[in-house]
C-alpha cells in the first residue's frame, strides 16, 4: 500500500522543472533536430513546508521513513499538471531535504521531489487546446452552458 504524505507544500513555494522527454540535437548551419526519447519521464519539483513543531516532527519522521524505504514512492497532493490539487506518486531526491529556517516554534523545511506525471491522452490535450482557442479563459462556463442545453433544455423541449 502506498503511503500518503498528509502535509501539502505551501502553494507559493513550487518550482517545477517539467520533463517532456524530448531530445534536441544541435546541427551545424540550421535548425536542430527534435525527437521523443522517453515516455512519461519524471518531473522535478522543489517544495517548501512552513510547519508547526508537530508538523515538523511529522515531516521529518516521514522523510526518515522514505529514506529507509528508498525507492518506495509515496503519494502527495500537488498542484502540478492542473490548477487544482491532484495526487501524485513521488520520491524525495536524495540529500535535498533540509531545514531552511527555524524561528521559535515555526519551522521551514524544503525538499526536491521526483514526481511521476499524470497520464493524459492526446485527445484530452487537443480538446483543452481547442476549447481555450475557441472560448478563451471562459471555456469552462461555455462547456457548462452547452452541457445544460444538451442534457436539459433540448430533452425538456422534446418532452423526454
Amino acid at each position: 500500500m502506498t503511503r500518503l504524505l498528509e502535509l501539502t507544500p505551501d502553494s507559493d513555494s513550487y518550482s517545477v522543472e517539467f520533463s517532456d522527454g524530448v531530445i534536441h540535437n544541435i546541427l551545424d548551419g540550421g535548425r536542430g533536430r527534435y525527437r521523443k526519447d522517453v515516455l512519461n519521464s519524471s518531473d522535478v519539483i522543489s517544495v517548501m513546508w512552513k510547519c508547526s513543531r508537530n508538523e515538523y516532527d511529522y515531516i521529518r519522521a516521514f522523510h526518515r521513513w522514505a529514506s529507509e524505504n528508498a525507492g518506495t514512492p509515496f503519494e502527495m497532493d500537488l498542484v502540478v499538471d492542473q490548477h487544482v490539487l491532484t495526487r501524485h506518486l513521488c520520491n524525495f531526491v536524495p540529500n535535498t531535504f533540509r531545514l531552511q529556517e527555524q524561528r521559535g516554534h515555526a519551522y521551514v523545511a524544503v525538499a526536491t521531489l521526483e514526481v511521476r506525471p499524470l497520464i493524459y491522452d492526446s485527445e484530452t490535450n487537443q480538446a483543452l487546446i481547442d476549447l481555450f482557442e475557441a472560448f478563451g479563459d471562459s471555456w469552462p462556463e461555455m462547456v457548462d452552458k452547452i452541457d445544460y442545453v444538451i442534457n436539459w433544455s433540448i430533452p425538456s423541449y422534446l418532452g423526454a
